[in-house]
C-alpha cells in the first residue's frame, strides 16, 4: 500500500504506472532497493481500472492496513526536476502467525473458500 501527502501526487503516479502497464503490458520495473522506473504519464489515459486511488485519513489507512497485515510506504516528497524522486519511510505491519492464520481462514470462510 503506498499513501501520498498530496492527492495530486497520487493521481499523477497512478497516470505513470497506467502508462507503463498499457505501453509494456506490465507492472514498473524495481531496479533494486528504492528505485522505480516510471514512464511519463500520457494525457487521457483512464487509470482507474489499473490503480485504485482512494482518500483516507492517515490514521484509517495505519489501521486497514495493520488489520490486513499491509506494510504502508508513506510518500512524504516528491521532487521532479530531470527525474521524479521519491522521499518516503516505510511502515511494516507485522502479526504473530498464529493471529495471520485465524485472520485469514475468517476471510476464507467469508468467502467460502476451501482450502
Amino acid at each position: 500500500m503506498v499513501s501520498f501527502k498530496k492527492s495530486m501526487d497520487a493521481e499523477n503516479v497512478s497516470r505513470m504506472i497506467a502508462t507503463c502497464v498499457l505501453h509494456t503490458g506490465d507492472w514498473p520495473d524495481c531496479n533494486g532497493p528504492g528505485q522505480i522506473i516510471l514512464p511519463a504519464p500520457l494525457d487521457g489515459i483512464d487509470h482507474s481500472n489499473l490503480v485504485y486511488v482512494q482518500e483516507w485519513s492517515q490514521d484509517d489507512l495505519m489501521i486497514h492496513c495493520a488489520l490486513n497485515g499491509l506494510s504502508l510506504i508513506v510518500v512524504t516528497n516528491m521532487n521532479s526536476r530531470k527525474e521524479l524522486n521519491f522521499q518516503s519511510e516505510l511502515i511494516k505491519m507485522e502479526a504473530h502467525p498464529e493471529s495471520s492464520r485465524v485472520h485469514l481462514n475468517q476471510l476464507f470462510k467469508k468467502k467460502k473458500i476451501k482450502l
